[in-house]
């Protein structure tokens, strides 16, 4: 989900707020919007009204790491990951003036840990500031959407007398696996 915000008339001089939301492993075709019935969205559905629908979008693979490299970085690489030297979705927008925010919600796109010496991977590369919590070091390598969507609201709260335009980036892991269905 993309979201453009801005409180102006529309002006080729003014810059528009930019919220990407990603939530992990959903699935279009799991949603009412796109014909699914088993369960209700009626948040997105409104949004989705009002929104353009994309009805062919691809992906590398099909797996977080991979698919985030390709998305910050506009780039099909041969390997996953984020290249040195490669500009980033968010290092673009800060460029053009954006105060840019990241907020994380699974181990993989965790953006400090060293391997062999280096940094494993590079997704904060970019962002002014970057939410990743230190719950994502331990099983299941995730946390629900309350403290990710906490975060994003307190950085917003900060930050709402800036006159810059900002690029908000949050990336929510409840659609995805572990699963674990409920009974009742």
């Amino acid at each position: 989900l993309v979201v453009f915000t801005h409180s102006c008339k529309f002006s080729s001089t003014k810059k528009y707020n930019i919220i990407l939301i990603i939530p992990d492993a959903l699935r279009a075709r799991q949603l009412p919007y796109y014909g699914y019935p088993a369960i209700e969205t009626p948040m997105i559905d409104a949004f989705a009204k009002e929104s353009v629908r994309f009805e062919q979008c691809y992906v590398k693979r099909a797996n977080t790491y991979s698919s985030f490299s390709n998305l910050f970085s506009g780039l099909e690489f041969p390997k996953d990951g984020l290249l040195a030297g490669e500009k980033t979705m968010a290092e673009f927008f800060k460029e053009e003036g954006y105060r840019t925010m990241g907020v994380v919600s699974s181990s993989i796109l965790w953006s400090s840990e060293q391997e062999k010496g280096r940094i494993k991977n590079q997704f904060s590369r970019g962002f002014d500031d970057y939410f990743q919590d230190t719950s994502l070091k331990k099983y299941p390598y995730c946390r629900k959407n309350e403290p990710t969507t906490k975060d994003i609201l307190d950085w917003l709260e900060a930050n709402k007398k800036r006159k810059t335009p900002f690029f908000l980036f949050a990336h929510y892991m409840d659609p995805h696996a572990p699963y674990k269905p409920s009974y009742d």
